[in-house]
């Protein structure tokens, strides 16, 4: 019997054990890291029962990475972040994906960069620090994103009221708050704007663009699907449709290629097609969302398949 151990504390990666039960991947026990009492020099306790580390196959711990270094202002938000963080170092050997690529790869300007680095189409972008006057860089229209994603306390009150106008701060029913600024469309004024109130931005050159495309590559297979149209600027709302998109053997191979180098068997990145049918790779995320399960439940089969089969590739892949 091979065991793995999955969790996010968000949604508990439900969509995972239900591909596990569909494919009736019946050699495989799941732990889930909430159920996790404690961890020691040897092992874990899971639900009363301990499992020694060597005792683990595989790991896939989508925990809270805009968290890794510990940039909470809360004392306990910013333990359980760690906890979590614990538990997927320790479980580092095994994983699907290798924890210091995803929180690396996870900052925008340093994903895009390499993905350029391995050939891949990129739109222009600037990591960008107030200078108070000169910003002749910045186009008439911009995609100005976070550089990071989102910030979470029990209060958010180190936003002043300038600040406040551009997030958008969610409020969970324990009181916990997440502010959260989505990519936008600015106009330079706005951009400079944005810049001044909060003196670092990432901005990128705007791509007019008929089509985006949220990819998966997942153990050497990708799966493609189009963002529906919705009225922002913002897709991270939009719904999945089927596409029978192929992409091209450039983008194909820059990001296989930045899955071998980062050791990652799971990854998920943006994609629009510009006016000239040109694919510019927007954002990347080595722990991006699944499509609905009921109707795309593809991708996560696939990965239930990876985790699966995850001890096979220790002595051969990693």
């Amino acid at each position: 019997m091979k065991i793995a151990i999955i969790g996010c504390p968000y949604t508990g990666l439900k969509n995972i054990t239900r591909a596990i039960n569909d494919l009736c991947i019946n050699d495989l026990r799941i732990l889930h890291t909430d159920n996790v009492e404690r961890a020691n020099n040897k092992g874990i306790l899971c639900k009363g029962v301990f499992y020694n580390y060597e005792d683990i196959s595989s790991s896939f711990i989508r925990y809270p990475y805009d968290l890794i270094p510990p940039h909470s202002k809360d004392y306990l938000i910013r333990e359980e972040t760690e906890f979590y963080k614990s538990l997927a170092l320790l479980f580092d050997n095994v994983a699907i994906n290798k924890l210091t690529s995803t929180w690396a790869l996870r900052n925008r300007a340093y994903s895009l960069h390499n993905i350029g680095r391995l050939g891949g189409l990129t739109p222009i972008f600037n990591l960008v620090r107030s200078n108070g006057s000169n910003y002749d860089y910045i186009e008439n229209v911009s995609a100005v994103k976070a550089i990071g994603n989102c910030y979470v306390a029990d209060a958010i009150d180190g936003l002043s009221k300038d600040q406040r106008a551009f997030v958008n701060i969610e409020e969970e029913s324990d009181g916990e708050c997440a502010a959260i600024f989505p990519a936008s469309k600015f106009t330079k004024k706005e951009a400079i704007s944005y810049i001044n109130s909060f003196r670092s931005a990432f901005i990128q050159t705007e791509v007019q663009f008929n089509v985006e495309l949220r990819c998966y590559l997942i153990d050497n297979e990708f799966f493609i699907y189009e963002r529906e149209t919705i009225d922002r600027f913002d897709k991270s709302f939009a719904g999945y449709l089927l596409s029978d998109y192929e992409l091209s053997l450039t983008t194909k191979n820059s990001i296989s290629k930045i899955a071998e180098e980062y050791r990652l068997g799971y990854l998920c990145f943006d994609l629009i097609l510009d006016l000239n049918g040109k694919e510019n790779i927007i954002d990347f995320n080595p722990y991006g969302s699944f499509p609905p399960y009921e109707e795309y439940p593809e991708p996560s089969r696939k990965l239930a398949q990876l985790i699966s089969n995850m001890s096979d590739y220790h002595d051969s892949q990693y």
